[in-house]
């Protein structure tokens, strides 16, 4: 008897996790981002193609546009937590010579999951 529960639980928790796909095909990322656009007002990206992720590359590259080099001399990495809850963290960092110039700038936005 014990056997027939333990395999009809198995069942159960299988349809179960199968029907988590089909209940969301994109494994959740529609809902990260809604949350995260009502939170803080920024989208999310989530690269699925090769042509997606060359696109994100293009950009990456695009916001580097000035080579770090021997020539360009000591460098400052800045980092800086602009926001953070029981659910989500913003954060932001700079990349600046000695003379203040901007190298680089990204911001991220995280969703956070306790367990």
């Amino acid at each position: 008897m014990a056997n027939h529960v333990a395999r009809g639980l198995l069942v159960l928790a299988a349809l179960g996790l199968s029907g988590c796909a089909a209940f969301s095909p994109d494994s959740g990322m529609t809902a990260v981002s809604e949350l995260t656009n009502q939170t803080i007002r920024k989208d999310v990206a989530f690269v699925r193609t090769a042509e997606g992720a060359d696109a994100v590359d293009a950009r990456v590259h695009q916001l580097l546009s000035r080579p770090l080099t021997a020539e360009t001399g000591r460098v400052r990495c800045e980092a800086k937590l602009i926001h953070l809850d029981g659910r989500t963290a913003t954060a932001e960092g700079r990349v600046v010579d000695e003379a203040g110039k901007l190298y680089a700038h990204g911001t991220t936005t995280c969703l956070i999951f306790r367990s």
